[in-house]
């Protein structure tokens, strides 16, 4: 599980037992893309989940140069097949009618939205107004 900041690591119990929040540590991955020549990217432990017989460590990116950026763009965009896999699941074919049904129905409720909170300014506008005008008119005792 990868982030722009930091990942979540699983580990096995054993060698879960040496690591603590806040210790210094790297992983280490081959990057997908072969023009990167590192593969080490330094980390901060930031907490721990047990789970059965692993802990998922929560781990934040130490980065310092150019390069550890472009591990984690790695790590981040370099399968972009399973992305686009992932994005195809999820969409769904609603038809020509239920669609245009959908943009009328989002299109009135957004403008009454709208108007509502016009005519809210203009009350609250009107309210001010109000409330100047007669403490304009109350004589300084």
């Amino acid at each position: 599980d990868v982030s722009l900041g930091g990942a979540r690591i699983r580990v096995v119990h054993q060698a879960a037992d040496k690591i603590g929040v806040g210790d210094e540590a790297a992983v280490r991955f081959e990057p997908l893309s072969t023009n990167i020549p590192l593969d080490v990217l330094p980390l901060t432990v930031r907490n721990f989940v047990e789970d059965g017989n692993t802990v998922i460590i929560g781990c934040r990116f130490r980065t310092s140069t150019a390069q550890h950026y472009r591990l984690i763009a790695d790590l981040l965009f370099a399968n972009s097949k399973q992305w686009s896999e992932f994005q195809e699941s999820r969409r769904i074919n609603i038809g020509l009618v239920r669609g245009t049904i959908w943009f009328v129905k989002t299109s009135i409720y957004q403008t009454f939205r709208g108007m509502g909170y016009l005519m809210r300014r203009i009350g609250a506008a009107q309210d001010r107004e109000a409330e100047v005008g007669r403490t304009a008119e109350k004589p300084a005792p």
